[in-house]
């Protein structure tokens, strides 16, 4: 394949997103936050069948890939921590 269009040469992240969409996949904030920003640290509640991903084995995803990784005790809304979030998972923006 020619990096040029997936990213730099051995980083395959861009193309493994892209395929995820192929696949029917959505962003893992879907709904929540497809805008530009990093400052919404009330996104996802639990793993939802009505937000992010549309998959509830996908953890909360508090913020984009990349913004900064969920600090420690931090929670949603609240509600619950950020614990073993997936914030490097492919369908964040790779």
């Amino acid at each position: 394949l020619n990096p040029s269009f997936y990213g730099t040469f051995g980083h395959t992240h861009t193309m493994i997103h892209e395929i995820g969409h192929s696949l029917g996949l959505y962003h893992v904030f879907r709904g929540i936050s497809e805008i530009e920003s990093c400052n919404d640290a009330c996104l996802e509640t639990e793993p939802s069948l009505e937000t992010g991903d549309l998959c509830a084995d996908t953890n909360p995803t508090p913020k984009y890939k990349h913004c900064r990784d969920p600090e420690p005790g931090n929670e949603t809304c609240g509600n619950r921590n950020f614990v073993h979030t997936p914030f490097n998972n492919y369908m964040s923006y790779a």
